[in-house]
């Protein structure tokens, strides 16, 4: 888990060549609302590094398409729940992803432009972890330190969860 500062973003980011390998640490402003808070989680993708999001407090989710040159934010539509809190975002491709904490679960068709609420009912503790395959198939893990450890699986987007324990 990463946590970042209020006001940019400090990113790593791995640059490859043929012959060697580097870590360059730089400072990107966000624009408006999304440039204050903190940021508790980024994601990447393997497939593509142009395409990145990061997602913390308020219901806040910024996106890259340009490897973090430039930032777009949306907030997604947590309903008052845990003060927006979000500790994961994964994507799978350039449009489908999901972002999970204990104000719920969501999910995005368009890149992270828009989201919906796909949040299972959670018997105890709120979710904080998500991991998908594909667009469709993934797990959201809840529970807290002490008690059972939930696992949610959906094989449909979201629209329906089996629990584990």
């Amino acid at each position: 888990m990463v946590t970042l500062r209020t006001l940019s973003i400090w990113l790593a980011i791995a640059l490859c060549s043929t012959t060697a390998s580097a870590q360059v640490w730089e400072r990107v402003v966000l624009p408006g609302q999304f440039a204050q808070g903190y940021y508790l989680d980024v994601f990447f993708l393997p497939s593509n590094p142009q395409y990145g999001w990061a997602c913390g407090f308020n219901g806040y989710v910024v996106r890259t398409t340009n490897g973090g040159a430039s930032w777009q934010g949306s907030v997604v539509p947590f309903n008052g729940r845990a003060g927006g809190h979000l500790e994961s975002v994964h994507f799978v491709d350039q449009l489908n992803g999901y972002a999970s904490g204990p104000c719920g679960v969501f999910r995005s068709t368009d890149g992270g432009v828009t989201w919906t609420d796909v949040t299972p009912t959670f018997p105890n503790e709120a979710p904080w972890g998500c991991y998908f395959l594909s667009a469709t198939t993934g797990v959201v893990l809840g529970g807290g330190c002490v008690g059972s450890q939930n696992f949610f699986r959906t094989t449909n987007g979201g629209q329906s969860w089996s629990l584990f324990q």
